[in-house]
């Protein structure tokens, strides 16, 4: 007998394997309609919006990072904060922070006392005073009041060595970095960016997903994903021990409607130093663990904030933190404590004693509350 058929999106299962939370308010409570997007988010997006204006007729002749200033002006204006001077901001700060402040760590003439270059300039005292010197962090700070919120997105923290809060204006200028470090295959060898696909994981398990970008050449096509974090170091060794789940589950894709050639080679581009890896072999086995556990924690209602396992930076990251801190939600009262728990997380981010103190709360709660959790109990 055939069990029934299993069918989730890649981008539920990423949720909840970030946070049940962050899946229960995006999916159960919002709906999946309602975008959810932090600062982090804008770089990659810009990109892909405008690699899908790209790769029409002969928008080619124009460079890709052209396109992304469109994409970034057409939003703004989509927003009412398309004001000359924001966007004559936008690209002054652009302008300052590459080549002023950044280009000579990525040039090499700026080195650490080694004599090497700096592996994350922005981690570097030499970046942060620069910075400083320019006034760029003021600047930041005005052209955030200006468009975080008429654009919708939380102003998230790169957890990452501890980088701090991520602006708008970083996002803008990162995503122009990225685009002009880009070089992606030749319009027409491209199947599509963008597009929706299907990957099967076993008889009765069916994964959506919408892929970066799918190359033809011949009766074979070629996966692409973009990492767009903005992040300068490339850890080669790193991707693949770590992969993303959809790099796994690219050698898979198919799509019935319009069908492309088999996968022969999956492509990681590291957008912000335009690098690219290639993997010809890859298996879906562990792609179908996480899956079939995720679905399993969905279906059960199981929404456990991962803060409470003592993990408090995936929150300084995530579009729904102001949520979970909300004294009416479904945390208090499932687990009565997890409010006070959570108001501790906002000053344990730079604080040691704050986070100890966190840590100690989030372990009672853990030890008293989660035990022997019931199936639907944080319904």
């Amino acid at each position: 007998m055939r069990n029934e058929e299993t069918r989730r999106n890649l981008s539920e299962i990423v949720d909840y394997l970030y946070c049940p939370m962050l899946y229960y308010w995006k999916y159960q409570v919002h709906g999946a309609e309602q975008k959810f997007l932090t600062t982090l988010d804008l770089p990659k997006l810009a990109v892909q919006q405008a690699l899908s204006i790209y790769m029409e007729g002969e928008n080619s002749q124009y460079e890709l990072a052209q396109w992304v200033i469109f994409i970034w002006e057409t939003w703004l204006k989509q927003k009412g904060v398309a004001q000359d001077d924001v966007i004559e901001g936008l690209r002054g700060y652009h302008e300052i922070r590459y080549h002023q402040v950044l280009a000579p760590f990525l040039n090499g003439k700026t080195r650490n006392k080694r004599g090497k270059s700096y592996v994350e300039p922005r981690a570097s005292k030499a970046y942060k005073e620069r910075i400083a010197y320019f006034n760029l962090g003021n600047i930041e700070a005005a052209l955030s009041e200006r468009t975080s919120e008429a654009l919708g997105v939380v102003e998230a923290e790169i957890t990452e060595l501890n980088l701090g809060k991520y602006t708008v204006a970083q996002a803008y200028s990162d995503s122009l970095i990225m685009a002009a470090n880009f070089k992606p295959p030749l319009p027409q060898s491209v199947w599509g960016t963008g597009k929706p696909v299907s990957v099967r994981l076993a008889e009765d398990l069916v994964m959506d997903a919408v892929v970066d970008l799918i190359s033809v050449d011949g009766n074979q096509a070629h996966g692409y994903f973009l990492d767009g974090r903005p992040m300068f170091y490339l850890n080669r060794s790193w991707v693949w021990r770590r992969p993303d789940l959809l790099v796994l589950g690219l050698m898979e894709a198919r799509e019935e409607e319009e069908p492309f050639p088999p996968i022969s080679a999956v492509y990681y581009v590291h957008l912000y130093s335009g690098e690219i890896l290639s993997r010809k072999t890859l298996h879906v086995s562990r792609l179908q663990n996480v899956f079939i556990m995720a679905c399993r924690g969905i279906s059960a209602n199981i929404y456990l904030p991962t803060f409470l396992s003592g993990d408090f930076t995936r929150c300084r990251a995530c579009a729904v933190r102001a949520q979970c801190y909300d004294r009416e939600d479904v945390l208090e009262s499932a687990f009565p404590g997890a409010y006070k728990t959570a108001r501790a997380l906002e000053s344990a981010v730079h604080s040691p004693a704050a986070h100890a103190a966190a840590l100690e709360l989030a372990s009672e709660l853990t030890l008293f509350d989660l035990r022997g959790i019931k199936s639907g109990e944080c319904e």
